[in-house]
């Protein structure tokens, strides 16, 4: 959302970017690529554009990649959330 910020000079509101987003994509299994691909999409990025995280961490180079290694973590956490205390 910076980035489609810093491209357009336009202000967004995150929340509404979000809601929109989170509304659309709920019920997919991979609710988490789904959603961060939409805000890619929404910001003018595609699945093949480089990510640049600086050296912080081991993230992927795209966007897609990055989609991707936490695609299935709505699913696990459902799976997995009778572990948690909280």
């Amino acid at each position: 959302m910076a980035y489609k910020v810093f491209k357009t000079g336009t202000k967004e509101d995150v929340h509404d970017i979000l809601e929109k987003f989170v509304r659309q994509y709920l019920d997919s299994p991979n609710f988490i690529k789904d959603v961060f691909n939409a805000v890619a999409q929404d910001a003018g990025l595609n699945e093949a554009d480089p990510i640049n995280m600086n050296g912080i961490g081991s993230f992927p180079g795209t966007v897609g990649a990055i989609g991707s290694l936490y695609s299935q973590l709505i699913a696990y956490w459902k799976q997995n959330r009778h572990d948690l205390d909280w």
